[in-house]
């Protein structure tokens, strides 16, 4: 099937669930978050960042997802290296993952999907994401999908998936 008909899928399906929200917020649950963490087997309060990515991915390629199953973003990046589906940020397109290392736990702990990315200006390149478990700050455990603007840094990887 046509790559560019698979990206767009994605991204109509992750823009629609822009505002879905914890319930309690702070709960990392509630019906909506309870969906996308039970597409990778998970059925009790967790981080749902990569959840939320895997169950997007699973809407909108109808059964040919071919992301690995975990709610654990560490778990994504060895399968990237594994299959070499790392890319630059000038090859990024929109539907690859974004990945963020945190240097203080040593590893990525957050992922996103990409939308846009902005050409290099002055050294400097930003992307439009939609991420869950986020929040208007970008936090790595927000409480709702969001739509962000984020400046890429050497901390910032991008994943092929299609």
């Amino acid at each position: 099937m046509n790559t560019g008909f698979l990206r767009q899928q994605i991204m109509i399906v992750a823009r629609a669930e822009v505002g879905v929200s914890e319930k309690p917020l702070g709960s990392n649950w509630g019906p909506r978050v309870a969906e996308y963490l039970a597409s990778v087997g998970i059925y009790q309060p967790a981080y749902w960042c990569m959840a939320f990515v895997y169950w997007v991915f699973s809407t909108a390629l109808r059964g040919d997802n071919r992301l690995p199953v975990t709610g654990y973003t560490p778990v994504v990046m060895n399968w990237a290296h594994r299959t070499k589906r790392l890319v630059g940020p000038q090859d990024a397109r929109p539907g690859d993952l974004v990945l963020y290392y945190y240097p203080a736990r040593g590893r990525v702990a957050h992922v996103g999907i990409l939308g846009w990315m902005s050409r290099a200006v002055l050294g400097m390149r930003f992307m439009w994401t939609i991420e869950g478990n986020s929040d208007d700050q970008g936090r790595r455990n927000g409480t709702k999908v969001v739509r962000r603007r984020r400046r890429v840094t050497e901390n910032t990887f991008f994943v092929r998936t299609i």
